[in-house]
C-alpha cells in the first residue's frame, strides 16, 4: 500500500510492547512487532486496555471497546489527517467504525465474517447489516464472498468489489538459494515435505492435521515431514495432540515465522495443504501458488475460483481425513503430477495475484471511499 502511493496509520487496541504482548498472545511471535516496526509508519493505540484473563474479562473488555471506542476514533481519525479508514473484520473492529461516524470508511471483508457469523444469531446479522450499510465500499477477496454479501444485504451491489487480497510477489518465490542449509537445520534428509501455513484459530481447523497425518503414514511408502508454520489460540493443543499420536517424527511445528522464513519454507516444500472450515481467498494459497506448489484443500465454494480438480490441486470433502491423505499420498508418490500442478499455479499466481497491481488498485478505491473520483466501479 505504502509503495502504491498511500500514507498509512496504524490504530490499534493491542499493547505494542512486546513482553505485554506477546505475554497475552504468546503464540503470535516477536515477527509480527517486527513487520509493524518495519513499515516506520505512526502506531495509535486508542484502546488502553488489552483483551486477556478470562472469557467473563474478555467480553466485558469487548463489550467496553465497542462503546467507547466510536468517541475516541473520530478524534484521531482528525488529529492525523486521515482521508480514509479501513477496517475489518465486520463484526468487530468494522462495526466499531460504523458505530463511530465515520463516513469516509473501507471495509475489508475477510470471509467467516460474512460466510458463518451471520447465520448464527439476529444480533450477528444486524451487526453485519449495519456495518455493510454504513461503508462506502466493501472489499471482498472472493467473488464468492461478494456475491454472499450481496445477498445478506442486497443494496450493497452497487459498492461492492472483489478481487485477490494484496497478492503475492511472485519474483521472491521459486529460488532454490539456502534450501540446503534449511533442511539441514530443520533435520531433513531425503523427506518430502508437506507444508501449512495456516493461523492456529478454531476455523482454521488445525487439530485436523495430525489426523490427516497419522493416516498418511500408513498410505505411503515414501518418506515425508509435515511442516506447521503459524501461532494462534490452539496452538499448544495441537501440539500435545501431535505428542499424544507419537507423530513428532512425522510434524514439525515451528511457530509463528518472518515473512522471508516463511518464503524460505515453501521453497523447500512440495505440497501445500489447508484444512480450513470457511475461507475467503487466504494470502497463505497464494503464496503456496508463486511458490509451484501443488494444493491439497477442503472443497469450499471459494476455492473453485483457484482450484480445478485434478488440474492444479485437489479438493475434498470437509474434515474426511481418508481423502485428504489419499490426495497427499497421490502426490508423494507422483513427482510429475507434482510439478505440473505446481507449474500451474505459478502461471496463475504470475497473472492474477501481482501484488503491485492489486494494491494500486486497493489504493484507488479507497480513494472512492474517501470521496474522490474514480471510474473503477462503472
Amino acid at each position: 500500500m505504502i509503495e502504491a502511493g498511500a500514507e498509512v496509520v496504524f490504530f490499534t487496541y493491542h499493547d505494542m510492547d512486546s513482553e505485554r504482548l506477546l505475554r497475552h498472545h504468546p503464540n503470535t511471535g516477536p515477527e509480527v512487532l517486527e513487520n509493524i516496526r518495519s513499515l516506520n509508519v505512526p502506531v495509535v493505540r486508542y484502546f488502553p486496555w488489552v483483551y486477556s484473563g478470562s472469557t467473563i474479562v474478555k467480553m466485558s473488555l469487548l463489550i467496553i471497546h465497542a462503546l467507547v471506542a466510536p468517541f475516541l476514533l473520530p478524534h484521531y481519525f482528525k488529529r492525523h489527517a486521515c482521508h480514509v479508514v479501513n477496517a475489518g473484520y465486520v463484526q468487530r473492529d468494522g462495526f466499531v467504525i460504523a458505530l463511530s461516524g465515520i463516513r469516509q470508511f473501507f471495509l475489508t471483508v475477510w470471509g467467516s465474517d460474512i460466510l458463518i457469523l451471520p447465520r448464527r444469531n439476529r444480533v450477528m446479522k444486524w451487526m453485519t447489516c449495519y456495518t455493510l450499510k454504513k461503508a462506502r465500499i466493501i472489499y471482498c477477496d472472493n467473488s464468492y464472498v461478494a456475491d454472499e454479501v450481496k445477498r445478506i444485504y442486497p443494496p450493497a451491489k452497487d459498492k461492492t468489489v472483489a478481487f485477490p487480497q494484496f497478492g503475492v510477489d511472485s519474483a521472491l518465490y521459486g529460488g532454490s538459494g539456502g534450501a540446503a542449509a534449511l533442511r539441514e537445520e530443520l533435520g531433513l534428509t531425503s523427506e518430502k515435505v508437506i507444508i501449512s501455513t495456516r493461523l492456529f484459530f478454531p476455523v482454521h481447523n488445525m487439530r485436523a492435521i495430525p489426523h490427516v497425518v497419522e493416516k498418511l503414514s500408513g498410505k505411503t511408502s515414501i518418506p515425508f515431514k509435515m511442516i506447521m508454520v503459524g501461532y494462534g489460540p490452539e496452538y499448544d493443543s495441537v501440539q500435545r495432540l501431535v505428542k499424544d499420536k507419537n507423530l513428532e517424527d512425522r510434524i514439525l511445528m515451528l511457530g509463528g515465522q518472518s515473512p522471508e522464513r516463511i518464503i524460505s519454507f515453501l521453497g523447500i516444500a512440495d505440497i501445500a495443504v489447508s484444512v480450513t472450515l470457511s475461507d475467503g481467498t487466504p494470502q497463505s494459497m497464494l503464496e503456496a501458488m508463486a511458490a509451484s506448489l501443488p494444493l491439497v484443500l477442503h472443497n469450499l465454494p471459494t476455492c473453485h475460483e483457484w482450484v480445478e480438480e485434478g488440474k492444479n490441486g485437489f479438493l475434498v470433502p470437509i474434515n474426511d481425513y481418508d481423502a485428504l491423505a489419499d490426495r497427499l499420498a497421490r502426490l508423494l508418490d507422483d513427482g510429475e503430477l507434482r510439478t505440473a500442478m505446481g507449474a500451474r499455479n505459478r502461471q496463475i499466481a504470475k497473472e492474477r495475484c501481482d501484488v503491485r497491481v492489486n494494491a494500486r488498485k486497493c489504493v484507488e478505491y479507497m480513494r472512492m471511499a474517501a470521496g474522490f473520483s474514480s471510474q473503477l466501479l462503472t
